[in-house]
């Protein structure tokens, strides 16, 4: 029953490009062009909620937040964002039960299957393989866990229950690091939570759904 529509950003993005060339000459940056993009569908679609005396949605999830894998004034757009306090794998397993509870497919399968991508650039897949980095996410983030703490538990083969919980298989971080590499891949993720407060601190307000979402439940600061 949603209306589904397509609008061409091209001749935005264009448009744009020319107009800081002539000040600046061609963008240099690859990261540049895409955002580029990125924001000019913002714009259009802060236009389409003016037109139609609507409310924008933001669609950025936990993860995505927690990392600041989104675009400021891009795709983080919008007056609310209802996924904003649901890790990424979490919103797949949530795709699935409203098909499961409907008896057909409510949510298109090619929507959950597909591999991410921002498709920003030819051949562009996110970075990330969620669902063993999303509740790694969510352990430093929601449960607060440190990264000592989480190293501790690996070298014991003792995870917490909620990572645990949230994995695909019960060794699935075994098969995939050594213990060093897991220390490296925590500090990754550790470093990209406390660089990307800044996006945070101005994205749409979330819905709580968590023991901690960020905004009203955790208050971050910019020291970080």
């Amino acid at each position: 029953g949603v209306r589904f529509r397509e609008m061409a950003i091209d001749s935005a993005v264009a448009a744009l490009s020319t107009s800081y060339s002539l000040v600046d000459g061609e963008f240099r940056s690859e990261v540049t062009k895409q955002n580029l993009q990125a924001r000019a569908r913002g714009v259009l679609m802060m236009s389409a909620a003016n037109e139609h005396n609507a409310l924008l949605v933001c669609n950025s999830n936990k993860t995505e937040l927690a990392l600041g894998y989104s675009t400021l004034y891009g795709d983080m757009c919008g007056g609310i964002a209802p996924l904003g306090d649901v890790p990424k794998h979490v919103v797949y397993r949530l795709a699935r039960f409203v098909n499961a509870r409907a008896g057909q497919e409510i949510i298109p399968l090619g929507s959950i299957e597909i591999t991410p991508s921002a498709e920003l650039a030819t051949g562009q897949v996110d970075p990330f393989d969620y669902p063993l980095i999303a509740p790694l996410v969510d352990e430093l983030t929601t449960h607060r866990r440190s990264v000592g703490e989480l190293a501790a538990a690996f070298r014991a083969r003792g995870l917490p229950e909620t990572l645990a919980a949230a994995l695909p298989s019960a060794d699935a971080l075994f098969k995939t690091f050594s213990p060093a590499s897991f220390v490296e891949e925590l500090r990754k993720l550790d470093a990209m939570i406390r660089r990307s407060v800044f996006k945070r601190l101005q994205a749409p307000p979330v819905i709580a759904v968590s023991e901690r979402a960020f905004g009203s439940d955790l208050r971050e600061t910019l020291s970080n």
